[in-house]
């Protein structure tokens, strides 16, 4: 259990930087979390994971591009840490393991570069953003290198990703074919 809520709590801090990422990150994470755990029956891990969707939703609004206000490790440890509880008080570890594909493809990535990459990019005169290394060692990278975006649009690219793993999850979770 420890080594659970220390990881989720790591990786989320991996996978952050950009405006409203890793709030809209855990928003959609957290309520995919409250959906399976209500459906499930585990009402005590979908409360949790309910109020802090809430929460989240709320620093969503100054923390969008143009942020108002940043995360900082605070936010981003807390956040994983919560993510790791909710699984374990909704016996859903399997479920969080699926939705957690970013986090842990971005942990693989990390590797790559011995933990010492980051996601940032060089901002372009036109606010593009490109990434500052040859090879993909973030997520964000990847997303960079396959056309010119702005960074609110990383953001939203990478948000867009988890919804569509979680929506995968909930359906291979209930049984229910995705074809």
């Amino acid at each position: 259990v420890p080594i659970g809520v220390v990881g989720a709590s790591n990786a989320v801090n991996m996978l952050a930087g950009f405006n409203g990422l890793e709030a809209g990150l855990g928003f959609v994470t957290l309520v995919s979390m409250g959906i399976f755990g209500y459906i499930n029956g585990e009402l005590a891990a979908a409360a949790i994971a309910f109020v802090m969707a809430s929460a989240v939703l709320a620093f969503i609004l100054y923390n969008w591009y143009p942020a108002r206000i940043l995360p900082g490790d605070s936010f981003v440890y807390a956040l994983g840490a919560t993510i790791a509880v909710i699984a374990i008080i909704g016996n859903m570890e399997k479920f969080a393991l699926y939705i957690f594909t970013p986090w842990i493809v971005e942990l693989v990535l990390k590797l790559r570069s011995g933990l010492s990459a980051e996601n940032y990019g060089i901002l372009r005169k036109d606010w593009v953003l490109k990434p500052k290394y040859d090879k993909i060692y973030s997520l964000t990278h990847l997303v960079m290198k396959s056309g010119n975006f702005k960074e609110w649009q990383i953001s939203a690219i990478l948000i867009g990703a988890q919804i569509i793993i979680c929506i995968a999850a909930l359906f291979l979770a209930s049984g229910v074919a995705l074809v």
